[in-house]
């Protein structure tokens, strides 16, 4: 985030053309999607350190399976 001014929300059933954003008249709706959007970020950090682990395991079969599965090269 560099500013409040990139954050945007709109109704696109009512408003297909995203002409008038939501940000200040819903609040509520931009702080939960922020919170949201903060733990799917932490989720995400933490899966890459545990794939980070498990990649590098010496441990053969899994490493076939992980590649099997498209999770390595």
């Amino acid at each position: 985030e560099t500013g409040s001014d990139l954050v945007e929300l709109y109704d696109v059933i009512a408003d297909p053309g995203e002409m008038h954003n939501l940000r200040d008249s819903q609040p509520a709706i931009v702080q939960e999607l922020r919170e949201q959007l903060r733990t799917l970020q932490r989720q995400a950090d933490a899966a890459s350190v545990m794939a980070g682990r498990v990649a590098n395991q010496d441990d053969p079969q899994l490493r076939r399976r992980l590649r099997a599965l498209g999770y390595l090269e």
